[in-house]
């Protein structure tokens, strides 16, 4: 069955939750069709679903009596109106009828078993939160199981802080150790403002009416107040209830165990351990000044737990302890500011003055510590953190905690009885650090088992190991970045020695070129000339119609043509054309020359060029003429190459393009070749920048770039 949110019912709110607990889900069942009002909810939701798609799908005529009965069927069950708008108007009409004869058998059928049924023992056709208390009944799936209910009774007004830390301490118990369903009701007494028997009467009546049909399974009063309340007035109100005290003192706590069906939690003061606390962390103390209220709760507790005795038995040797009973606020906070710097105060309760006036006794705390000379110490854990230094302090929540377990175990049938009174925990010595701080205390003086709290941390106790962290991290980056600039410098004068050797290896090709072309062409090509010219003296003494002349002629026509394929080796080894007249007459003899051997046109255009252009600029641009010359006629297929040669006084400009296959083949990648590589590095020489702009079936564009500033300084 679905499960509701839990319920708090009381006469004003309760406290806030515990930050660690969690509220539990309550059951609540709904008489009718729908047995819960999460589904109940379900199914409205489900309804208006299904009529914005219902109303959605219409889309043809309807007439008016299938428009009715479509709506009448839209309000009971919406799926089948869904189906109606699907099919055609003569079978919604039978559909109609068939399902009005099984809606009025099933509504018959439904309202006799309703009425044949009786109800279970104790229950109402009321929600269950107005019917009354739920006796056992027959027991399977249909006997109604009522949620336990507890209901917390508070000494305290509502805005008293204190609330909350028993609150918390009972619910985390309760949400801890107890998995059924619960309705917390609570209950605020104010009986400190209010303790007149007419004010007590008149809660006698609320409770006897308010739980005279809803009673609850355990009481939980708490603190003096509430439980002097329940123990009185148990039997009117609550008869057979079992009871689970919480916070009380030992005196009282012994006169409720002799009551039947009582059981619950004491709590007492550590005097002797704040006086030891005083004396350690004020040695030069001599005056012990007590505030306290003059409350009915004050004067119970001081005279429950024979405050006057333990003081002279915990004080009055070590302090001259000076009794402030009810003095007025404003009064107080005149007398703290003078108080001499050997004494200590010791703030019990404060709740009223002799004047009447209210009081919260943490506001109290935090107003006398704004103004007090002396050190405040406290005797509950609730004052911690309000202007109090601290002391052996009872813990407040595990007081609720305590009442939280006993309470479980009644609920889960342990008879009270049977449940001892639990002992006072025990006290815990609590210590604000802001308060040491403000009165030179030092952290030596502090007890090994105190706990310090409000500590304020150094900047490195905070940002340390964030520090530490950054601190390796820059020293790791620093690291990082001085061996990317070790091998950034490497890698430099490495690809400067590569560069340099590349230059030597070239320049060393180029005089190999030139050694070679000068022995080409004036020895070996001198030598095949007297060759010739001998053979052709031969031929001429040779007579004419013998058949060595003939053969003497084909010899001196092939040294001939020997000598001119040497003598054009000789030219593109080593161009002397190149050194007599200049790039530009080099490069239209060159493509003059491949036009002659090959059948590609070749246009040669040469632009304005500077009067001067460097040596190794003019050999560099030979050089990738020839090779891009070359690459064209013996891979690109061309038909058609243009040679463009331009320049000015800062850079020159050579561009070779022909409209073959282009390069960036899958059997010849871009950019893979030995040529190109060789390109790219003789323009690198000098300098210079090459772009290769191809695309396939679009020829090749190779554009050459020379700046000649470098030359010129």
């Amino acid at each position: 069955m679905p499960q509701l949110p839990r319920s708090t019912v009381g006469s004003a709110k309760k406290p806030e939750f515990a930050p660690n607990s969690q509220p539990r889900p309550i059951t609540r069942e709904t008489p009718g069709f729908y047995r819960n009002t999460a589904s109940f909810a379900q199914a409205c939701d489900h309804l208006a679903t299904s009529t914005t798609i219902i109303k959605s799908c219409r889309h043809r005529p309807l007439l008016p009596v299938q428009l009715a009965a479509s709506d009448w069927m839209l309000a009971l069950f919406p799926p089948a109106c869904l189906f109606m708008q699907l099919v055609s108007p003569l079978r919604q009409l039978l559909l109609l009828s068939l399902f009005a004869l099984f809606s009025a058998s099933a509504f018959t059928q439904a309202l006799a078993a309703q009425t044949e049924s009786p109800a279970p023992s104790g229950s109402s056709a009321l929600p269950s939160d107005q019917a009354g208390p739920s006796e056992p009944g027959p027991t399977g799936t249909e006997a109604r199981r009522r949620n336990k209910r507890i209901l917390l009774l508070y000494t305290h007004r509502l805005v008293s802080p204190v609330n909350s830390e028993w609150y918390q301490g009972i619910m985390s118990e309760l949400n801890a150790a107890f998995n059924e369903p619960l309705d917390i009701e609570v209950e605020y007494l104010d009986l400190l403002r209010n303790n007149d028997e007419e004010f007590e009467r008149k809660w006698l009546e609320l409770l006897r009416s308010k739980y005279d049909r809803k009673r609850p399974d355990v009481v939980i009063p708490i603190y003096i107040g509430a439980i002097e309340f329940i123990l009185k007035h148990r039997e009117e109100i609550f008869p057979d209830v079992p009871v689970v005290f919480c916070s009380a003192p030992q005196n009282l706590a012994d006169q409720a165990r002799k009551l039947k069906g009582v059981t619950g939690t004491v709590f007492e003061i550590d005097f002797n351990g704040t006086r030891e606390l005083i004396k350690r962390l004020l040695p030069a103390a001599k005056n012990l000044v007590v505030v306290t209220g003059s409350s009915r709760t004050s004067l119970d507790m001081r005279s429950a737990m024979g405050v006057g005795f333990l003081f002279s038995v915990y004080f009055a040797q070590a302090f001259e302890v000076d009794v402030w009973d009810g003095v007025p606020l404003r009064e107080m906070e005149t007398r703290i500011a003078r108080l001499p710097p050997d004494t200590a105060v010791l703030l019990l309760s404060f709740d009223f003055d002799k004047q009447g006036n209210q009081y919260v006794t943490v506001e109290v705390a935090e107003q006398l510590a704004k103004c007090s000379s002396a050190p405040i110490f406290g005797v509950f854990d609730s004052l911690l953190g309000r202007g109090v230094i601290g002391g052996s302090m009872a813990t407040v929540q595990e007081q609720g905690r305590m009442a939280g377990r006993l309470t479980v175990d009644i609920l889960r049938g342990t008879a009270p009885d049977e449940l001892p009174i639990q002992p006072a925990d025990k006290p815990r010595l609590l210590l604000d650090a802001r308060q040491l701080k403000r009165f030179g205390i030092s952290s030596k003086l502090v007890p090994a088992t105190a706990e310090v709290f409000f500590q304020t941390q150094s900047s490195w106790q905070v940002f340390g190991w964030y520090l530490v962290g950054g601190m390796a991290a820059l020293l790791v980056q620093t690291g990082i970045i001085v061996s990317l600039l070790v091998n950034r410098r490497r890698r430099i004068a490495a690809e400067r020695e590569a560069g340099a050797l590349a230059g030597k290896i070239l320049t060393a090709q180029e005089e190999e070129r030139s050694h070679l072309a000068r022995e080409l062409h004036d020895d070996l090509s001198q030598k095949l000339a007297a060759v010739a010219i001998e053979a052709g003296k031969l031929e001429n003494q040779t007579a004419p119609q013998s058949v060595e002349k003939g053969s003497l002629g084909q010899l001196k026509q092939g040294i001939i043509s020997i000598c001119d394929d040497l003598h054009r080796l000789s030219r593109q080894m080593h161009p002397s054309i190149l050194d007599d007249f200049g790039l530009a007459d080099a490069l239209c003899a060159d493509c003059t020359g491949l036009m002659q051997r090959t059948d590609i046109e070749v246009d040669c255009q040469i632009g304005e060029l500077p009067a001067r252009i460097p040596k190794p600029v003019e050999l560099c641009l030979y050089r990738i003429a020839q090779e891009s010359l070359w690459n064209a006629v013996k891979h690109s297929g061309a038909t058609r190459i243009t040679v463009k040669l331009a320049g000015d006084l800062v850079n020159v400009c050579l561009e070779i393009a022909d409209n073959g296959r282009g390069l960036g083949t899958a059997d010849r990648p871009l950019g893979r070749g030995l040529g190109l590589a060789s390109i790219k590095e003789r323009a690198r020489l000098v300098s210079g920048a090459v772009e290769f702009v191809s695309e396939p079936g679009k020829g090749t564009r190779v554009v050459t770039l020379v700046p000649l500033r470098s030359f010129q300084s």
